[in-house]
């Protein structure tokens, strides 16, 4: 199941919503027990190469402007 969440995080990613790939892969982070089998490690890697993606590309940032106006 978790390999579910890491997916949706990748389509989040894609879609430009990383606000919504950051939250799924730290609530899988919080949430996750198992800490031999990879699942971590990846959930870690993906969380380190959001954080090198400016947050004015956020999808969420865009509706939210386009909302404003």
């Amino acid at each position: 199941m978790a390999r579910v969440f890491l997916l949706l995080a990748d389509i989040s990613i894609k879609k430009g919503d990383s606000l919504q790939a950051r939250a799924t892969l730290q609530s899988l982070r919080d949430y996750y027990k198992v800490d031999n089998d990879g699942i971590l490690d990846e959930v870690k890697a993906k969380l380190n190469s959001l954080d090198e993606i400016k947050p004015d590309t956020d999808k969420s940032d865009k509706v939210q402007t386009s909302v404003q106006q």
